[in-house]
């Protein structure tokens, strides 16, 4: 009896895991569709592929984080997928006509298959982000790491050029939150 309930939770253990592989499989798969439609590469003489916005893609944007091997889409700040229970969530996006753009992206940084920022802890200063939005894409240098109080708002000091802030939960202390301020290189 015994033998056949330790059997029976094996089961049951094995086909959760790959359910939960299943589904990061298939997020994974998502991304990458999205992304190949959010491009359209059209290899000019230099070689340089120009980037246009499809008008059946959803991503307003992509975040692209190299040294982590991150490359992920994020929604529109009013989409309703733009949460952090789904995916990268623009909290701030400050874009005034004829002027660089700022950002505010949260994400997860746990085991589950929604921690997209689960290795920014790993970022040293000077690391590179780029972010493609509006056919640009954009070089930002890590130039700061702030450690703060998890309460439901952020600081930072007001800069004058453009930033990508990116913000997760602290890995070590679950009452601190994390802030990686990049500046963009021009």
């Amino acid at each position: 009896m015994k033998k056949n309930i330790f059997l029976l939770l094996l089961l049951l253990i094995s086909f959760g895991i790959f359910l939960h592989k299943t589904e990061q499989y298939s997020l994974e798969k998502e991304n990458e569709v999205k992304m190949q439609t959010f491009f359209e590469t059209d290899f000019n003489s230099s070689n340089t592929p120009s980037l246009e916005t499809k008008p059946e893609n959803n991503y307003m944007g992509i975040l692209e984080i190299p040294s982590l091997s991150l490359k992920r889409g994020f929604y529109s700040f009013s989409h309703p997928l733009n949460t952090v229970e789904k995916n990268i969530q623009v909290i701030s996006s400050q874009c005034f006509p004829f002027e660089p753009c700022s950002f505010l992206l949260a994400s997860h940084s746990g085991s589950s298959n929604i921690s997209y920022f689960k290795h920014l802890h790993h970022l040293v200063i000077g690391e590179k982000a780029y972010l493609y939005y509006k056919n640009e894409k954009k070089e930002y240098q890590l130039n700061s790491i702030l450690h703060q109080e998890k309460n439901g708002s952020i600081s930072l000091q007001a800069v004058s050029s453009p930033q990508l802030v990116l913000t997760t939960c602290n890995p070590t202390n679950d009452s601190l939150q994390d802030l990686y301020l990049f500046r963009e290189v021009t």
